[in-house]
């Protein structure tokens, strides 16, 4: 929690040291650590100087840096571009000498796991994207020739470089063997290129919005995002005493378990933290993006947390059609306006017991002036959410990232991979769903306003808040709290 609040402002041996130990640590959320991490990289190879070098050996080295590249997403556009500079270099070490160095393989397969992590952001030259083409051929013609695994594990780590391994043309070959078939330091790229996301499709295949995808090119089909790959530690607790000790909600009548509705949950991690850290609960987490739903069915499964299951939109309102109701409903990101049949205050009304608690939040992000600016963009030339476009439009902001339109875009975390900027651009929020939800729960007759916080966490008297509400729904746009970042919750009357 420290690390995520400091800022890095010069090299510090210490700082560095300390960022080591928390990353070489199991078992803690080192997702949260990619901003500390890369403002020490930052710091350490003297990015802002435009003369500073960076040797290849040096960086092979770093563990600091190596660690970085395992483990986080480092939301800075100057560390992007010394990663991709590192992996220029060592393709054009491998097409002069014909081969990865020992010396290179750790820092090469940090690279690999990372470029997985950006969803393959990373900006390649053509050069580099032909002579890549042609160690995929390669790859293919050994595996035909039933070469043994020796003798082409240095081209599949410069191939996971550069693409999932799941999406080449020998990726069914590759199926022969067994995740532990491969030597230890490359089971997690192998994992992360082809193993997970081949558990993901099989995954995918059980859902109607699988056909979406069957008529898309591989490298476009949408990756999960965010990417995590631990929980936050939370103290273990129930839900019925947060309802009675935080809300003031009387728990007496409520069942021995509780059901949760997570809407938008944005690949789990908050859902499977309240299913990991709640005793009396099962978790419904539902998403738009059918990726999001196949790594949390899969990162539930890993982790063996049973009393949830991630589902798309459809199969949530289905369930709620059938008469199924729920204690609970914590809302995350809004639908897109491609759900056109879905309506997010309908949903929660039916879904919703008389005593039933509702969280939302009042502000919407994504709405920097860049996301305006690429989304009109988008608009107008009719652009397609494919890889090259999504690629594209990154370097388009790379190319200038201290711009007033850029700036503030570079400085969210869903910019630095392309499932975020997907996400972002192509199935941007719905304002409209939140402002019809906001209107729902302004009914004092069907609703109460049990508890406000402001940004920082704090109590707010629910009077005030409550006439806001009331007049925004009434029309009044002078008091309107959207975008006023609140966390609010509504308990329901009858």
């Amino acid at each position: 929690s420290c690390a995520q609040h400091l800022q890095v402002e010069r090299a510090d041996g210490e700082l560095a040291r300390d960022a080591i130990a928390l990353l070489g640590r199991d078992g803690l959320p080192h997702q949260e650590l990619g901003r500390f991490v890369a403002a020490i990289v930052h710091q350490q190879y003297d990015l802002d100087n435009p003369n500073a070098e960076i040797f290849l050996d040096a960086a092979s080295e770093d563990e600091l840096l190596i660690l970085g590249l395992q483990k986080t997403l480092m939301p800075n556009p100057a560390v992007e571009n010394l990663v991709v500079m590192l992996r220029r270099a060592i393709i054009a070490e491998v097409a002069q000498t014909v081969e990865l160095r020992d010396e290179l393989q750790q820092l090469a397969l940090a690279i690999g796991q990372y470029a997985d992590r950006t969803g393959y952001a990373l900006a390649a030259e053509e050069d580099e994207e032909r002579l890549i083409a042609t160690i995929n051929e390669s790859i293919q013609a050994q595996l035909m020739m039933g070469e043994s695994q020796d003798g082409m594990i240095g081209s599949l780590i410069i191939s996971a470089m550069y693409g999932a391994l799941f999406h080449q043309r020998f990726a069914v070959q590759l199926g022969q063997w067994s995740l532990t078939d491969w030597p230890l330091a490359l089971q997690p790229v192998m994992a992360a290129s082809y193993y997970d996301r081949a558990n993901e499709e099989a995954i995918k295949q059980n859902f109607d919005e699988k056909a979406e995808e069957l008529c898309m090119d591989k490298v476009d089909v949408p990756q999960a995002w965010p990417a995590w790959s631990q929980l936050a530690f939370r103290a273990e607790s129930s839900l019925k005493n947060v309802m009675a000790s935080e809300l003031g909600i009387a728990t007496n009548n409520l069942p021995d378990t509780l059901r949760i509705l997570v809407c938008g949950a944005q690949s789990g991690q908050r859902a499977m933290e309240l299913a990991r850290y709640l005793s009396d609960v099962e978790v419904i987490a539902v998403d738009e993006s059918l990726a999001n739903v196949a790594k949390g069915t899969r990162m539930a499964s890993d982790m063996g947390v049973e009393n949830i299951v991630f589902w798309p939109w459809s199969i949530a309102q289905r369930f709620v059609a059938d008469g199924h109701q729920v204690h609970w409903i914590e809302v995350g990101r809004l639908p897109s306006p491609a759900m056109t049949e879905m309506s997010l205050a309908s949903l929660v009304s039916e879904a919703s017991l008389a005593g039933a608690v509702v969280h939302m939040h009042t502000a919407i992000g994504e709405q920097t002036s860049g996301d305006r600016h690429i989304r009109n963009l988008i608009a107008e030339h009719k652009l397609p959410a494919t890889r090259t476009v999504l690629r594209q439009l990154r370097r388009m902001v790379l190319a200038n990232p201290q711009d007033a339109n850029w700036k503030e875009l570079t400085q969210e975390d869903d910019f630095f991979s392309l499932g975020g900027c997907r996400d972002r651009w192509f199935r941007p929020q719905d304002g409209t769903q939140l402002k019809q939800l906001m209107a729902m729960v302004s009914n004092e007759v069907d609703w109460k306003l049990v508890k406000a916080r402001d940004a920082d966490g704090h109590s707010l008297a629910t009077q005030p808040v409550q006439r806001q509400i009331q007049a925004e729904a009434l029309g009044s746009e002078v008091q309107s709290l959207v975008g006023q970042g609140l966390s609010v919750y509504f308990c329901k009357r009858r």
